[in-house]
């Protein structure tokens, strides 16, 4: 087993242990959180790449809203899709859902999972493991 194989073998663990780690915060996340309370949309944000002089890089978009729970004020910043971002404004009410034992913990019904993104991680790292697995 070269460097290579290790490396790759590196990876594929990663990209699957990334994938199982957000299948498991998500099914944690709607089994811990059973309260609902409304929410505002405080800012989208979104970022390029690196370099933000590229006019090609990739785009990083962000949501932060902002709850309430029996006086406490709350933030939480996500990352979201394109389309998302396109669809939520500033100042727009959300239904967010927290842990009562934590209301720190919590997400909004409207910030929909990237579940494609998941997948991607997990098909990504499957492959991985399998190519760089000895025979």
């Amino acid at each position: 087993m070269d460097s290579m194989d290790v490396v790759g073998l590196l990876a594929g663990f990663a990209f699957v242990g990334v994938g199982v780690f957000r299948l498991v915060k998500r099914y944690y996340l709607k089994k811990r959180c059973t309260a609902q309370v409304v929410g505002t949309v405080i800012e989208t944000t979104s970022t390029r790449g690196i370099h933000e002089d590229d006019s090609w890089g990739t785009r990083t978009h962000f949501v932060k809203f902002g709850y309430s729970v029996e006086g406490a004020e709350y933030e939480k910043r996500h990352i979201i899709s394109g389309s998302q971002y396109n669809a939520l404004d500033s100042g727009q009410e959300i239904t967010v859902c927290y842990d009562p034992s934590d209301p720190k913990r919590c997400y909004a019904l409207e910030i929909k999972h990237r579940i494609i993104l998941t997948t991607i991680y997990l098909v990504s790292g499957a492959l991985l493991l399998l190519a760089f697995l000895p025979r």
